[in-house]
């Protein structure tokens, strides 16, 4: 079950729980350099934002990464999209 499901249409913007919790992680991304941000502290950031536990983490980025706005790195990183970020610079 899809925590934050997406319309079938992809031209949308992204969903406003989507939104919030990439400008949060982007936040934490940019304090560490490099664009990264390790998986405890994304647990970290998700969880006190939507009381998320592991594993709804887990499908939460799984939906993220679905959506083409984050990469995730197996055991290591997640990567905010770079796509992601010029098109609300656009807006």
């Amino acid at each position: 079950m899809a925590i934050c499901a997406a319309s079938a249409n992809k031209s949308q913007p992204p969903g406003i729980a989507y939104s919030k919790a990439l400008t949060l992680l982007e936040r934490h991304a940019i304090k560490s350099g490099g664009g990264l941000i390790s998986f405890p502290e994304c647990r970290r950031v998700l969880s006190w934002l939507y009381h998320l536990d592991r594993e709804e983490v887990y499908l939460f980025l799984a939906e993220l990464e679905e959506q083409g706005m984050c990469k995730v790195v197996p055991f290591r990183d997640v990567k905010i999209s770079s796509g992601r970020q010029k098109s609300q610079q656009r807006e």
